[in-house]
């Protein structure tokens, strides 16, 4: 066995052993990356779905309070409600809380759907890099396998034949 060979051979080996090596090694790498990731996922979301019923249910007291305070202005058409201006103040300052209010949880909201992309845009890189290199691995893994074999296979062909 020549040198160059022995090279080749070593070449062949190593890539066909690194590959194989990445392409088991990566699947779990990126699932450990990936159930790291999934506690963050669950409050991300857990915290959109409080965030979004709080919103609803500020948005239902605000409209409460504005029926209230348009039916103490409509009092003229025969409404049965009756609110002293000290009450019509206070559901006018309620309902500026409220409104307040709602504007801070839709900024609440916003700010978890920007987290909320991230942690998408984190899963699909590293669903793209896994993709990525598993394609590699594969091609070094096979290529390797190949060029082992094949090398293999010549150095047996030259045994076999005779002696010059």
């Amino acid at each position: 066995m020549t040198d160059n060979s022995l090279a080749s051979g070593i070449v062949y080996k190593s890539l066909a052993l690194f590959g194989t090596l990445l392409t088991l090694l990566t699947p779990y790498l990126s699932w450990t990356h990936l159930t790291k990731l999934e506690p963050y996922a669950v409050e991300i979301f857990e915290q959109q779905i409080i965030i979004d019923l709080d919103i609803r249910s500020l948005n239902q007291q605000y409209g409460s309070l504005e029926n209230a305070i348009e039916s103490s202005n409509n009092r003229n058409r025969g409404n049965s409600i009756q609110y002293s201006e000290t009450q019509l103040e206070q559901l006018k300052i309620e309902s500026a809380a409220l409104d307040q209010q709602i504007e801070q949880r839709v900024g609440d909201l916003d700010a978890v759907q920007a987290e909320k992309n991230s942690l998408i845009s984190n899963v699909k890189i590293t669903v793209g890099i896994t993709l990525i290199v598993l394609t590699v691995a594969m091609v070094m893994a096979i290529f390797g396998f190949l060029g082992w074999y094949f090398d293999i296979k010549i150095f047996q062909e030259r045994r076999e034949r005779p002696r010059d």
